[in-house]
């Protein structure tokens, strides 16, 4: 964050600017916000840090204008930065899953404080780890109401394939039950690459 300082829209400089906050341990206070310009100062009013930020001709991009990037107040955020909204742990808890992996939301938390000092109950991560995968993959539910037009899609592309699904009908709304995939090359593979086989399922030996 600093002066030149370009962003896609208004949206993203406030995200970016909260982070700022929270990775510099201190908060800002709003002097003017608006679709087209942006005024904040340190929330200790007898600091000198303050930052403006406008609208650039194409009416979209946003650009840092004036900064001044020095603090001349004494900042201790406590493990509670007024910052840390939701929205921004959020972004921080996607942006972690989408570089790690599946992270368990207790080692969230522990990163989450050991990073940003930022001290958030168990709860609120477990919340924000589910709205994280929500915004990368979509609600669970309508990935099921697609399941069928899925079917479709496999059995076009790859012919020969088996594509089983099985649906309980309740109070006339239709609810998944299984599917079953077998794709064609994979059985077909099967059969010319493997040795036959004897399969013994929780069969006594006598």
């Amino acid at each position: 964050m600093e002066v030149g300082s370009k962003f896609e829209n208004v949206v993203d400089f406030r995200r970016a600017l909260n982070h700022f906050a929270v990775t510099n341990d201190f908060n800002y206070y709003i002097q003017k916000s608006d679709p087209t310009r942006f005024i904040a100062r340190c929330e200790n009013l007898e600091c000198e840090w303050r930052i403006h930020a406008s609208i650039t001709q194409d009416e979209v991009t946003f650009e840092v204008k004036k900064m001044v990037q020095v603090h001349t107040c004494t900042r201790r955020n406590k493990g509670g930065n007024k910052r840390a909204t939701q929205g921004w742990i959020a972004n921080v808890v996607t942006n972690k899953l989408k570089s790690d992996g599946d992270v368990s939301p207790y080692k969230l938390r522990n990163w989450i404080m050991k990073t940003y000092n930022v001290d958030v109950s168990y709860l609120k991560v477990f919340r924000w780890k589910e709205q994280a995968y929500t915004d990368m993959y979509g609600k669970w539910e309508n990935s099921f109401m697609k399941m069928d037009k899925f079917r479709e899609e496999l059995l076009k592309r790859k012919e020969g394939s088996v594509v089983e699904i099985d649906f309980d009908k309740v109070g006339g709304k239709k609810l998944f039950k299984r599917f079953f995939i077998c794709l064609a090359a994979c059985s077909r593979g099967f059969v010319a690459g493997c040795r036959p086989y004897i399969g013994l399922d929780a069969c006594h030996l006598k």
